[in-house]
């Protein structure tokens, strides 16, 4: 299994699938690698959620807050729950400057090859 599936669910929310990036807390993935990945999510999907449990949820903040700040995503609905931990779950979808923003990771890609 790769990291990104490792990071990634399927969940059903009102009988529509969605696709769920769990953020941890692991410290080799960025918040590069969380906000790209939500883009590229997005080129194919109309909406994901993002979640975290207990000391990831500051990434999932930082992630939301870093791409919503670029008008990369627009937040739809946000979720807490408690269960044997504290979940975050925040579902997003495609905000003006979606395109743009993967515009720049192609080229931030091929600088660094």
């Amino acid at each position: 299994m790769t990291d990104t599936e490792n990071n990634i669910a399927n969940t059903t929310d009102n009988s529509n699938e969605c696709k769920k990036i769990k953020i941890s807390t692991d410290k080799s993935k960025t918040l590069f690698y969380f906000s790209d990945l939500t883009a590229r999510f997005l080129e194919t999907e109309p909406s994901v959620d993002i979640s975290g449990l207990g000391e990831a949820i500051y990434k999932v903040v930082t992630t939301i807050d870093y791409l919503k700040s670029k008008q990369v995503i627009v937040v739809n609905k946000i979720h807490t729950g408690l269960s044997s931990n504290i979940e975050l779950v925040v579902n997003v979808s495609k905000g003006p400057n979606h395109a743009e923003y993967l515009k720049s990771m192609e080229e931030r890609k091929t600088t660094h090859e």
